[in-house]
């Protein structure tokens, strides 16, 4: 907590909230201080910047990408005008009925919407909290580089949250009209 004086309301706790607890009475974890002493120098200000934007890349992406693959898949591979016959290329476009049931829909029929819900809000916690990190860093003023460095990684982190929030958007419409 960054506030020991702050209400447990303002970080988002109400009843039923389940707190998970981490560290000891032994102050800071290790790693805190390696970073706190890494960010003495833009380079290792720039080092820390690029630490957080891996772990996003490594951690993050690939959850994001599977889970807006769950909810918003890809649409159907066209075939190509080579392989279409002519009696193929001619044809009504397909009733409703036809199209798939995308796997958002049938996944939230089965019950496990709150998972959806559940996954959706964990990786936007992960994103912020980058954003956080990247944000508390404390650069001097002429730090050019560390500057730079910082505003590619928050704008990298800031794309992935708007894609994450559109896909979300996305499969909510997409599953308001099938229900419609």
């Amino acid at each position: 907590m960054k506030d020991d004086n702050a209400p447990l309301t303002s970080y988002g706790v109400h009843p039923g909230s389940v707190i998970a607890l981490i560290g000891g009475a032994g102050g800071a974890p290790a790693p805190a201080m390696k970073e706190k002493a890494k960010q003495a120098t833009e380079e290792g200000t720039i080092a820390v910047i690029c630490d957080e934007l891996s772990h996003v890349q490594t951690s993050v992406v690939p959850a994001l990408d599977a889970f807006l693959g769950t909810i918003c898949p890809p649409p159907p591979s066209v075939a190509s005008p080579a392989t279409t016959s002519t009696a193929t290329s001619t044809a009504a476009a397909p009733s409703p009925a036809s199209i798939p049931v995308t796997p958002s829909v049938a996944i939230a029929e089965q019950g496990t919407t709150l998972d959806l819900d559940m996954e959706h809000r964990r990786l936007e916690e992960e994103l912020l909290q980058a954003l956080l990190r990247l944000d508390v860093l404390a650069l001097d003023g002429a730090w050019t580089a560390a500057r730079a460095e910082r505003k590619g990684a928050v704008k990298t982190v800031q794309n992935l949250l708007d894609r994450l929030d559109g896909g979300w958007r996305e499969s909510k419409e997409r599953a308001k009209q099938i229900v419609q």
